[in-house]
């Protein structure tokens, strides 16, 4: 959670990081991979309504950069 906090700083992102360590938003999000107990690489951007305004996923959720600017 430290090392997430640091690289939020980093990036000067406007958001919360959200670390899914029960796997609860893996699984209501449906980003769980089939047979391995792990989530895609995925990155949503959900506005103060709780709409999702952007989703970015496997390479594309690597760089941060379109989420920052879709805030």
């Amino acid at each position: 959670m430290a090392t997430q906090g640091k690289w939020k700083r980093s990036l000067g992102a406007p958001f919360p990081f959200i670390a899914d360590t029960k796997a609860k938003i893996m699984k209501a999000y449906g980003v769980k991979m089939p047979i391995v107990r792990l989530a895609r690489r995925t990155t949503f951007v959900v506005d103060t309504d709780m709409t999702i305004v952007r989703v970015d996923s496997g390479t594309d959720a690597l760089d941060p950069t379109r989420a920052v600017a879709a805030c």
